[in-house]
C-alpha cells in the first residue's frame, strides 16, 4: 500500500529542488553578459599591473594578486567551460545529450 505522506514529501522535495535550479539557471543567464563585458574590458587593458583581489582563508582573509591579463584567462574558463556545462542549450549544436556524453562535452 503506498505511502501518502511519503509521497507528498517526496512531491515538496522534488519542487523545491527544481525551483532551486531553476534559480540557478535565472541568475547564470543574467550574469553571462556581465562576465562578457568585464572580459572585454580585461582584454582591451594594457595593464601589466597586478592587482588585489580579495580569497578566503581558513584563519583570515587573504589577497591575491592578478594582472589584467590573467583576469580575462580566468574568465575565458568559466564562460567557456564552468558555467555553461549545466546550462540548457549549452550543447544544442550536439543534438543529444548522448552526443555530448560521446564527444566529452558532458561530465
Amino acid at each position: 500500500m503506498a505511502n501518502p505522506s511519503f509521497a507528498k514529501s517526496t512531491y515538496k522535495l522534488q519542487n523545491t529542488i527544481v525551483r532551486e535550479l531553476n534559480n540557478a539557471h535565472i541568475f547564470l543567464e543574467q550574469i553571462v553578459p556581465v562576465l562578457d563585458d568585464a572580459k572585454t574590458t580585461y582584454s582591451k587593458s594594457k595593464s601589466r599591473k597586478e592587482k588585489r583581489y580579495y580569497v578566503p582563508s581558513t584563519k583570515k582573509g587573504k589577497f591575491a594578486k592578478r594582472t589584467d591579463v590573467e583576469l580575462k584567462v580566468i574568465y575565458d574558463q568559466y564562460l567557456n567551460s564552468g558555467l555553461y556545462v549545466n546550462r540548457p542549450g549549452f550543447c544544442r549544436h550536439l543534438g543529444t545529450m548522448e552526443n555530448g556524453l560521446k564527444r566529452g562535452v558532458y561530465e
